[in-house]
């Protein structure tokens, strides 16, 4: 069939897409390279207290909805405290870091315990140890942006690491976690 018109760049416009429609027509019945829209994360913290030995040391691993979720939770415990004691911090500003710690530690035990909840069987698979030399490794990732925090007792004291990053990529990214909240 040729298109009726005069016009011979109208005319090649018209054959150029009738072609492209043929071969996206029958390119979409055949499978197509499927890219990977998963990722993993390596971490390591970084050697702050080398002597300190840990009764128990974990990675929790916050998916994009959970990790928004934690963020919210630390940031309104924050604002809470800080409005509540806003004269003592003005006198002590020690306290502030205090006030920080507890609001990290409250929302990742609150969010920890929903998420529990929420997943059931599946929460397992966003926890994992910690190795000896302060390694952990989480695979198949859908990209989003996620936070992870450590949480390690010792001698009977909390202490939590926490970082958030973004996964956006199939290739494995690598963090050294240094930012202790607690």
């Amino acid at each position: 069939m040729t298109p009726r018109t005069s016009n011979p760049d109208l005319r090649e416009g018209i054959c150029c897409l009738a072609v492209l429609l043929f071969f996206s027509a029958n390119l979409s019945g055949q499978s197509r390279i499927a890219l990977p829209t998963v990722g993993a994360v390596r971490g390591q913290l970084a050697d702050s207290e080398p002597d300190l030995v840990f009764d128990s040391i974990q990675a929790l691993l916050m998916p994009p909805e959970w990790a928004l979720v934690w963020r919210g939770e630390v940031q309104q415990r924050l604002d809470a405290y800080s409005q509540t004691y806003k004269r003592s911090i003005a006198e002590d500003p020690d306290l502030f870091r205090e006030i920080s710690a507890a609001s990290y530690r409250e929302a990742t035990s609150d969010v920890m315990a929903r998420m529990q909840s929420a997943m059931g069987a599946d929460f397992a698979d966003w926890l994992r140890p910690v190795s000896s030399d302060g390694r952990f490794e989480f695979e198949g990732l859908r990209y989003g942006e996620y936070s992870v925090v450590v949480v390690a007792r010792t001698r009977g004291r909390a202490m939590l690491w926490a970082e958030s990053f973004d996964v956006n990529s199939p290739v494995s990214i690598f963090l050294d976690i240094e930012h202790r909240v607690q």
